[in-house]
């Protein structure tokens, strides 16, 4: 059977918020939009695809990634946004609103306590398993939809974090800030993504149970 050619993605992770510059964790329930340097951000990141025949731009359906698309697409006068749920950020439960220097004495008690680093239900939000169920469903599907085409997902830095570690042919090929995060507002990872990910895509698939 001839495989699919591959989709190349252009994982973009949201421009700067309130919550990203007072170290606050938003997670999925705290309402944030771009600031003004989010907005500057944006727009510096959609001049990446000035060349590039974008068929598909996806986002988080979360201000602050609808709002980075949204910048982007009209940059370039590309496809409407399509908000995917599947794209959201991982959901972090009771943590969310709060700072990261909390998140880490709580993870710090979590760990402590003998449970998987990887495992946030007990506060109530997305173990490891859940949230790469939806959102490898999302690359595997969509890859199906565009084989052999350029698709922007814009998304969040918790899904970037968890590509990078799975996947190294997932690059940066964009730095829009300079710092040493490994995964900065707006940072560009391009991912040529082929038929050779399919078993691990479909180990995953989503709804998958712990």
């Amino acid at each position: 059977m001839k495989k699919a050619k591959a989709t190349a993605f252009y994982v973009v992770r949201h421009g700067q918020t309130f919550a990203n510059a007072n170290k606050i964790i938003n997670g999925q329930s705290v309402p944030d939009s771009l600031n003004q340097t989010g907005k500057q951000q944006a727009l510096l990141a959609a001049q990446y695809f000035d060349s590039i025949p974008v068929a598909a731009i996806y986002a988080s359906p979360l201000d602050r990634t609808r709002e980075t698309a949204a910048i982007i697409q009209q940059h370039i006068h590309g496809p409407a946004v399509i908000d995917d749920q599947r794209l959201a950020e991982i959901a972090m439960g009771s943590l969310e609103g709060k700072s990261w220097a909390h998140f880490d004495s709580e993870f710090k008690k979590h760990i402590d306590a003998g449970n998987d680093r990887f495992d946030l239900t007990p506060f109530r939000g997305e173990s490891q398993t859940q949230f790469r169920g939806r959102l490898y469903d999302f690359f595997f599907k969509t890859h199906e939809k565009y084989p052999g085409q350029h698709v922007i997902a814009v998304t969040h830095g918790g899904i970037i974090q968890l590509l990078v570690t799975d996947f190294t042919k997932l690059v940066r090929d964009f730095r829009c800030v300079d710092t040493d995060h490994v995964h900065a507002n707006c940072d560009i990872f391009k991912w040529e993504f082929g038929a050779e990910e399919e078993k691990i895509i479909r180990f995953y698939q989503a709804g998958d149970k712990d």
